[in-house]
């Protein structure tokens, strides 16, 4: 028989004692299971009848795992993608450790059935996100690298997930996963349309009759907001900024696009108190163009009151666009 050994500890005698005859053998299967980094010592009385016993002395080290990430992020955003388009990220696991390790890595919309009605899905029921290779093994000292895969097939702001990475079946990483898919290769960002609902909702108020009643191109709603109490004074300009980008696509063969933003009617009072610069321009290929919007209060102005214009802005790349921007500004004192 022998002495137990700490049920809490990393050593574990895996089969029976058993009464040895003379002139035979019985072998002892010990496992080592250490639930983190460290050395270990444990001593195995073994009894025996005549001269009372022999201590077995259970020696061990654990290694903890050391791989690092490259690049050290928490998130990778795939900026914007012409649907139907794949783009592709990459990062690397390197294994610091002496030891081989295993890793696995999940994605949560895979699984988050509940969590999905917050996160843009494919119409398609295909996966937006997709991680190559998802398991293996890093050898000491050794790389792998890997090819995050961004495949949306519709247009959307906000395609989202969670990657978890699990080294020998433990989490170590996680990254948050961002794209944004756009119909044709001009968009706008730095808006307020803050989500999808709010969009349609802004759009759902859009003519879709022309005064001769026959149907209208839907009209794409750019919010933008200024709050003049947010500034130094009251009368100070308040400036945002607009960024109108064009898409490099594989698929497309137009790259560049135009974009004109056109004046406010003068028939609206405060046709001159917003301004942008430029008014027009050329974006090209994976570039982005800013364009500044500035609020000049009127001195008539009422306190918090609301000023409001609307204009359009019309993009031309592989397709004509119009975006109705609308422009709310509240006044100080």
């Amino acid at each position: 028989m022998s002495s137990p050994l700490d049920p809490g500890g990393p050593f574990d005698l895996r089969n029976a004692l058993r009464s040895v005859p003379p002139s035979s053998t019985h072998t002892l299967s010990l496992k080592f299971s250490p639930s983190h980094g460290g050395q270990f010592y444990e001593v195995m009385r073994l009894s025996h009848s005549g001269s009372g016993g022999t201590d077995l002395r259970l020696i061990g080290e654990a290694v903890e795992p050391r791989v690092v990430l490259e690049p050290d992020s928490d998130r990778m955003d795939f900026g914007h993608t012409y649907t139907g388009d794949t783009s592709v990220r990459k990062f690397q696991l390197k294994n610091a450790c002496s030891l081989g390790v295993r890793y696995n890595i999940e994605l949560l919309g895979r699984n988050d059935v509940k969590g999905a009605k917050f996160r843009a899905a494919n119409y398609s029921g295909k996966p937006v996100f997709d991680c190559v290779p998802f398991q293996g093994r890093i050898e000491p000292e050794s790389v792998a690298e890997f090819q995050v895969i961004f495949s949306p097939d519709h247009q959307s702001a906000h395609y989202s997930d969670t990657l978890t990475i699990n080294i020998n079946d433990s989490p170590t990483h996680t990254l948050t996963l961002a794209g944004q898919a756009c119909s044709s290769i001009l968009y706008i960002t730095g808006s307020d349309n803050q989500t999808e609902a709010e969009f349609h909702s802004m759009a759902a108020g859009m003519p879709s009759l022309g005064p001769d009643g026959e149907p209208v191109e839907p009209v794409e709603p750019v919010l933008v907001l200024f709050d003049e109490r947010a500034g130094e004074g009251g009368g100070d300009v308040v400036k945002r900024e607009l960024e109108i980008g064009c898409i490099k696509s594989a698929t497309v063969k137009k790259n560049t696009g135009d974009f004109t933003i056109e004046a406010i009617p003068p028939s609206n009072p405060h046709s001159k108190t917003f301004t942008f610069d430029p008014t027009k321009g050329t974006v090209e290929a994976s570039s982005t163009k800013t364009v500044a919007i500035s609020f000049h209060p009127p001195q008539s102005a009422v306190k918090d009151g609301i000023i409001q214009a609307n204009t359009n802005i019309i993009l031309k790349g592989d397709v004509t666009r119009t975006c109705k921007l609308l422009l709310r500004a509240i006044t100080a004192d």
